[in-house]
């Protein structure tokens, strides 16, 4: 695998990968913590389906740590989970993170498994 071109790949598909989280993030600027857990949620579900298709070489790079990169967060996560800690406490703060984790661990495996 040429090592250039990878990089190239990961860098233009994180790009696209994050526009199009902050668009959809956008689209309810409200409600924050329900959009950022469907961006997670989904991009989770799109990465099981694309392990079951098992995309090779510079196709892997593009889309698995490039735009699913980009498009889902654990940044966006964490500032979400720190927030809630510090301003509701310890219980909502890991019951979120619970939710987030077991939500996309359940549809990466549920995605993979329907395109098996």
């Amino acid at each position: 695998m040429n090592a250039v071109a990878a990089v190239l790949l990961a860098a233009l598909g994180s790009g696209l990968g994050a526009v199009l989280r902050v668009w959809l993030l956008g689209l309810w600027p409200g409600r924050p913590l329900s959009m950022l857990l469907l961006v997670n949620a989904s991009g989770a579900a799109l990465a099981g389906l694309l392990l079951a298709l098992t995309p090779q070489g510079l196709w892997a790079v593009f889309l698995l740590a490039g735009v699913l990169g980009g498009y889902t967060t654990v940044s966006g996560l964490a500032a979400q989970v720190w927030g809630l800690w510090t301003g509701r406490g310890p219980g909502p703060a890991l019951s979120w993170l619970a939710l987030t984790a077991g939500l996309a661990l359940s549809l990466t495996a549920l995605a993979r498994m329907l395109a098996a």
